[in-house]
């Protein structure tokens, strides 16, 4: 039974690190994001003529959203970050805390 529950724990874990991960990733990438307009302006590289919004990926621009343009998904991102930060802090703490064992009442003093 403690075993299973570990193992869960343990799953439950590696779910939220990568949603953590996603997260972060997201995040920047909507904080790295520019315009398809200011790209066009820099001419560092070819735009992609279906992006609404492009950010710098190797030496080329990729598509992404704008943050003006959907500032629910990037509020979104944000409280996952923050939701699934204070989660993966739960579940360590449940791993690895130590319960303090019950005190035994010793009587006939």
């Amino acid at each position: 039974m403690i075993f299973t529950k570990f193992i869960g724990l343990i799953i439950i874990e590696i779910v939220l690190v990568d949603l953590l991960a996603f997260s972060i990733l997201s995040t920047l990438l909507f904080l790295a994001t520019i315009t398809r307009e200011e790209a066009v302006q820099r001419g560092d590289y070819p735009v992609p003529t279906t992006c609404e919004a492009v950010f710098n990926d190797h030496g080329r621009y990729s598509c992404w959203i704008a943050i003006r343009a959907h500032p629910f998904l990037f509020v979104l991102s944000i409280a996952t970050f923050i939701g699934s930060s204070y989660a993966i802090g739960q579940v360590e703490k449940r791993i690895f805390t130590k319960k303090p064992e019950k005190a035994e009442i010793v009587s006939g003093l």
